[in-house]
């Protein structure tokens, strides 16, 4: 049986497939357009990968799920909610408006794909609608290690339907919400608003302002924007609403101007903002655990992006285990629908997520021809991945291509930037030479999972980039381009067994210096997506600093006249 998952009208639109309740491919529309977050785009090219990847065309589909609640129940839900809080949601109500005429009816579903594809269905696949959350929450239980046992799982993002935060229960391989807390009341929108007033898009660069924030102290009290309550937390929308309203504005004055620096002004709300954000989210969990016997936990949604707050979750000891799904944001949910709409068929998605490389892959022979073409010099290593490593060893930038493309926001391997930890000024030197970003941006490290307990601090598996830890005593000093200014890094932890040439790679470093860890950035610039192509890689290498770059077993190196 296959069902095909589809996200799209709004952010972020992605496709997923499922065989039987494992996933052979998803991935998102933006890596395809080249336009980062592919606003309003239906994901005609992530259908188009998953279909030909599969060997399948698109009449062979048993069912397309969608994130979003059946013909029009979303309209009759949200419009009037929205318009009920119209001074504060202006502009969510206008975004609300397009979207929900977007997905108003099956037959635009059709039509899409009627006119996309250029097929006539005499019988077209049956649509199964689940609810927004439901799809985020279906995306974090049944990928979880723990999807047929016991949990307790939270979605905390914007917006759904209606619902910002949302709360279940699970066993024996089902989930029940619980309960729900609905706009405005959005510890994603509180986060959004104050976004836009440092200088960033909301929706967009929450990650700066997390990035932002250690630099800062928390020395702004935001009680009263956040008010923890019995049932969870109330926004007050007078600090605005995506845009910063009458409250922000007089107490913070008028939002950071793009060309204006950054201040110890803007560090410090930063770090209120997240620290009131933590705050919130541990007392949520407390308030989920009290309900849930579970000590198993699961998260998703786009706040769930925020690795400080997940390693804050963590640190609690509240829970036993915890799995953050890696796709948190919206383009998991075409994921968590295909899953829900197999599970509602009485079947049990039986997909636990051990990698997340669900994307196209190009074999040497294409790579090959593409050099070729390029008329570019190359040379072919059995062992790229040990070449690579004795580089790093080097100093040496590399971008790094191999494999299936990851899904989701972090590269984990296949579509990376490389380079060494071992002095703070190589932070310093992407960001400036390569990534084109703001200095205060930190960077991540893959490692052996071997050595997480050497590096950690309370260390757990973590495969995902989505959890932040405090470092090892003492190993600041081993591996600082890596380690943020309060301590915390953000690791891939790797198997070997999840990806062998990446593993190698970081063994054949360790081989050069005694240390099982590498820089790892995505292979991207500021305001593009992550390379999907050869040829993006290339014009991402030729566009940067980079020294080397591995598109399979080729390397190339850059040529300076």
């Amino acid at each position: 049986m296959y069902i095909l998952g589809i996200s799209y009208g709004a952010h972020d639109p992605s496709a997923a497939l499922l065989k039987d309740g494992r996933i052979v491919a998803a991935v998102e529309e933006e890596r395809f357009t080249r336009m980062k977050h592919a606003y309003g785009q239906f994901p005609v090219s992530a259908i188009k990968f998953c279909l030909d990847f599969a060997g399948i065309a698109l009449k062979d589909i048993d069912f397309v799920a969608c994130p979003f609640e059946e013909q029009g129940q979303t309209w009759r839900k949200t419009i009037p909610y929205l318009i009920r809080h119209a001074y504060h949601y202006r502009k969510a109500v206008g975004e609300a408006f397009f979207y929900e005429l977007y997905i108003f009816m099956t037959g635009k579903i059709r039509r899409d794909l009627q006119a996309k594809f250029k097929q006539n269905f005499q019988e077209f696949p049956k649509v199964r609608y689940i609810p927004h959350d439901v799809s985020h929450l279906a995306s974090a239980y049944y990928a979880s290690p723990f999807n047929s046992k016991d949990a307790m799982i939270m979605d905390i993002e914007g917006r759904a339907e209606i619902a910002a935060t949302t709360f279940a229960s699970a066993d024996n391989g089902s989930f029940q919400k619980i309960s729900q807390i609905n706009v405005p009341d959005s510890l994603g929108h509180f986060y959004a608003t104050f976004t836009e007033q440092l200088g960033f898009k909301a929706f967009s660069g929450e990650g700066k302002v997390m990035g932002l924030a250690p630099y800062g102290k928390p020395v702004h009290d935001l009680q009263d924007a956040i008010i923890l309550t019995d049932s969870g937390y109330k926004y007050n929308t007078d600090y605005g609403v995506l845009k910063p309203g009458k409250k922000m504005l007089k107490r913070f004055g008028r939002p950071k101007m793009k060309d204006v620096p950054f201040n110890k002004e803007h560090e410090n709300l930063a770090a209120s903002v997240q620290k009131r954000l933590e705050e919130a989210a541990v007392h949520l969990l407390n308030k989920l655990a009290a309900k849930v016997d579970s000590r198993n936990f699961c998260i998703a949604g786009g706040v769930a992006l925020n690795c400080k707050m997940n390693g804050v979750l963590w640190r609690t000891g509240i829970m036993k285990e915890m799995f953050v799904q890696p796709i948190a944001y919206d383009a998991g949910v075409a994921i968590g629908a295909a899953m829900e709409a197999y599970k509602q068929l009485g079947k049990k998605p039986n997909h636990v997520f051990e990698h997340i490389y669900f994307g196209p892959e190009y074999t040497n022979e294409q790579i090959k021809k593409i050099l070729d073409e390029c008329k570019l010099k190359y040379k072919y290593y059995d062992d790229i991945a040990g070449v690579a490593g004795e580089l790093l060893a080097k100093n040496k930038l590399i971008g790094w291509f191999q494999g299936r493309m990851e899904m989701g926001a972090r590269a984990l391997g296949n579509r990376s930037i490389l380079a060494s930890p071992l002095k703070s000024e190589m932070k310093d030197i992407i960001n400036k030479r390569v990534k084109h970003r703001e200095p205060f941006r930190p960077f991540c490290p893959s490692m052996t999972f071997e050595a997480k307990e050497e590096y950690l601090d309370k260390p757990s598996n973590s495969p995902y980039m989505i959890m932040a830890y405090q470092i090892a005593e003492g190993k600041e000093k081993e591996i600082p381009a890596v380690v943020h200014v309060d301590g915390s890094i953000r690791p891939q932890t790797l198997k070997r067994s999840y990806n062998e040439r990446f593993y190698k790679l970081i063994s054949s470093f360790e081989s050069e210096t005694g240390v099982p860890v590498v820089l790892n950035t995505s292979f991207n610039v500021r305001g593009e997506p992550i390379v999907c192509t050869p040829y993006d890689a290339l014009r991402c290498f030729y566009g940067t600093g980079l020294d080397y770059l591995a598109l399979g077993n080729y390397l190339i190196k850059k040529e300076i006249s």
